[in-house]
């Protein structure tokens, strides 16, 4: 029985499945004016002022050319897909990133973060060079070294916090955002 049906299955011809993607998932450059994209199981078709060229398999993104349908339309939800027209009339296609952060909470909490992880690694690396010199000169060598490398690092530690607060605020944003 098993036999009859794959000797079947594979006697009959595969529909061909195709997908057309409207112009709101795609970002193109304004002369272009309205065009879609098609994928079936050919690969990618470009259709513009009712012509349907196809799309070289070079010249789309290996990201977005290994999607399946089920995946693309995934992936539709948070991207878009890039088309370009090169100056011999093809075209390219790359999946453009959507990441739409703007979680204003995360990012508050993030620069925290951010902001506190590099305060805490600078001055814990200056405490610990402070322990090391009392160690071997006592608390006066301890408490001279501490206030030394305070005096000479808190300025350039300051500024590294900036920047880890405002990655943190971005990373915070991003993760807590709408997607």
């Amino acid at each position: 029985m098993k036999r009859i049906l794959l000797s079947l299955f594979i006697a009959l011809p595969l529909t061909a499945m195709e997908m057309t993607i409207p112009s709101s998932f795609i970002s193109n450059p304004a002369r272009l004016g309205e065009i879609s994209v098609v994928r079936d199981d050919a690969g990618f078709s470009v259709l513009h002022n009712n012509e349907r060229r196809s799309v070289k398999r070079h010249d789309v993104d290996p990201v977005l050319k290994s999607l399946g349908m089920k995946q693309l339309a995934l992936a539709l939800k948070t991207n878009r897909i890039q088309v370009k027209q090169l100056s011999n009339e093809d075209y390219t296609l790359a999946l453009q990133g959507g990441l739409k952060g703007g979680g204003p909470g995360g990012a508050g909490i993030g620069v925290w973060i951010g902001k506190g992880v590099v305060h805490i690694i600078g001055h814990g690396a200056i405490a610990i060079a402070a322990a090391a010199a009392g160690t071997v000169g006592g608390p006066v060598a301890a408490a001279s070294t501490g206030m030394f490398l305070e005096a000479n690092c808190a300025a350039a530690i300051e500024a590294a916090s900036m920047a880890g607060a405002v990655a943190g605020g971005l990373i915070g944003a991003v993760i807590t955002g709408p997607a």
